[in-house]
């Protein structure tokens, strides 16, 4: 599911993304993007689907012509009301009368390789027609698809938002039936809404707003609730890596290190040369603040929570050596051994924080020296394409999701005497920050939201939630809905939309799970069974990844 993973990534890689123009989040995913064609100048007229001959893996790729703004007038490309937005379609295992599974694209692009886990699955399982819709804006790196806009400023992404997104997967459910009559779709057709992470939150979103629509929605992993103080990310970092190492010692050892770096950092603000020469013992790009410098640190044990223990490597492996993942070097005693000495000083703990972190950094090490001598260079006015700035502006926005510290004078939110997240890293931050890159961003961002869709009290029926209990951002999500109308899936030991992988790389102790997804899909599509679903895809997939 690589489309998942990608879309996942940026629910973790916002903190990196907003410490302004010359900062290192958004110089080093401005320095990956790819080259950008010219925007289309031409608008389009007729509402019609295109072929974009990308049919690998049976997926054939067209786009829709899709309203520019649902609630109001703001112009498209070249003053049209229309605007091309990209989908895919796998029909391999339709069968007349199955259903259609909407798969959402979330804060990345959609591909054909994204259609292969869960929801290719459920439709060769179910005789399913499977479409891929691609979220507006975030297909901006592929030739500008799927962008409604001649430009990307601020004033442009004001039509960057959930609630159009939510209006362009109503509007492209409405026309779809016109658009493809050889599927036979009809009134009666039941659509199930699928997604992970950010385009799971949607897909809850969707069932809501749209019941009339869609049947049933699937949201995996989806943070439902925005929130500017997310402070239990801190909390489940400390829990997760509890969890993946099986002992408190090496969390007991960052936590002091954290302390003693925030010591340091209060000692030297104000003092901009002490800080610029401490900053630089951890590897940190040029020119950042004490709250800055905080979250860099704070961030890097992020992916291997949320993703689990081998996700993240400081050293990659080989073919003649396994590699050193970021949980080794944090916890194996070898590497850096003061984090698991109970004895280590303050200054043996953050000497050995600042020499994790800057490994850590490493490769991009060069693009600091390059930005730095590019700092007085830059056109401030370049437009960025990279989906990494399209989801720092939705943060900002409209969905906070930033990561925060927990209180140290809070018992309830306390695992240790102190966090894993710097304690300079607070909700004021996050503001200022977005407002560094002029995105709209007030203390009220959460709770409007939170009014508009209902946060954690939706109450419609038929949505599945599924969650994995080490996953932080399960804390955002209904991972406690015991009802008939709404029903909740907890993966033990698990991780961020485990189950949107599909079975083919689940864990033996997972599969349960998977037969009661596979139930509550049953239970929507009144199928009864005389046996068991069957998970030949398991042993299949495994010998494909082997080969």
């Amino acid at each position: 599911m690589m489309t998942v993973a990608v879309t996942a990534l940026f629910l973790l890689v916002f903190p990196l993304l907003v410490y302004g123009q010359d900062s290192f989040g958004q110089k080093v995913f401005w320095e990956k993007r790819q080259s950008v064609q010219q925007a289309v100048k031409k608008a389009f007229k007729d509402r019609i689907a295109e072929n974009d001959v990308d049919n690998s893996n049976g997926a054939r790729g067209h786009y829709f012509q899709q309203r520019v703004d649902h609630f109001g007038n703001q112009p498209g490309i070249a003053g049209s009301e229309w605007f091309k937005q990209y989908f895919l379609v796998l029909d391999t295992y339709y069968k007349p009368d199955g259903p259609v599974l909407l798969f959402l694209g979330g804060e990345s692009a959609i591909t054909t390789k994204g259609l292969w886990g869960l929801p290719a699955q459920l439709a060769q399982e179910y005789g399913a027609l499977l479409v891929n819709l691609e979220h507006r804006f975030y297909g901006a790196e592929n030739n500008r698809r799927s962008v409604p806009t001649s430009d990307t400023s601020p004033e442009s992404l004001k039509l960057l938002t959930s609630r159009q997104a939510i209006e362009d997967a109503a509007y492209f459910i409405t026309s779809f039936s016109s658009l493809y009559p050889e599927y036979n779709l009809t009134s009666q057709s039941k659509w199930i809404s699928i997604g992970g992470s950010y385009a799971g939150a949607l897909s809850a979103w969707l069932r809501e707003k749209h019941p009339e629509l869609v049947y049933a929605a699937h949201a995996s992993s989806a943070p439902v609730l925005a929130n500017q103080d997310f402070w239990r990310y801190s909390y489940s970092m400390e829990a997760g890596i509890d969890h993946f190492s099986g002992s408190k010692a090496c969390m007991n050892g960052w936590t002091n290190a954290m302390k003693a770096m925030d010591q340091t950092l209060k000692e030297y603000e104000g003092n901009d040369v002490q800080m610029f020469l401490f900053q630089q013992k951890f590897g940190l790009p040029y020119k950042v603040n004490a709250p800055d410098i905080g979250n860099m640190v704070s961030f890097i044990l992020s992916s291997t929570v949320q993703y689990g223990p081998s996700y993240d490597y400081l050293i990659k492996p080989s073919f003649n050596q396994n590699g050193v993942t970021l949980m080794d070097g944090l916890c194996d005693g070898k590497h850096y051994p003061a984090f698991t000495n109970p004895s280590a000083t303050s200054d043996e703990l953050l000497e050995s924080l600042q020499r994790l972190t800057k490994m850590y950094y490493f490769p991009y090490s060069s693009l600091f020296r390059k930005n730095k001598w590019r700092r007085n260079r830059r056109d401030d006015t370049e437009e960025n394409l990279h989906s990494s700035y399209f989801w720092a502006y939705q943060e900002c926005n409209e969905l906070g999701y930033q990561p925060t510290s927990q209180s140290l004078d809070n018992t309830e939110q306390m695992i240790r005497n102190y966090t894993a997240y710097s304690q300079f890293v607070k909700p004021e931050h996050w503001i200022a920050a977005c407002g560094r890159n002029k995105f709209p961003a007030s203390v009220s961002t959460a709770i409007n939201t939170n009014d508009y869709y209902g946060g954690l009290a939706i109450n419609i029926s038929r949505i599945l939630w599924v969650n994995g209990d080490v996953d932080p951002w399960h804390w955002l999500s209904k991972f406690d809905s015991p009802s008939s109308e709404q029903r909740s899936i907890i993966f033990p030991g698990s991780t961020h939309c485990n189950d949107m992988w599909g079975t083919s790389t689940a864990r033996d102790d997972q599969l349960p799970k998977f037969y009661e997804i596979f139930g509550i899909y049953d239970e929507w599509l009144n199928i009864t069974r005389r046996e068991p679903v069957s998970f030949k895809w398991k042993l299949r997939m495994k010998a494909k990844l082997k080969n």
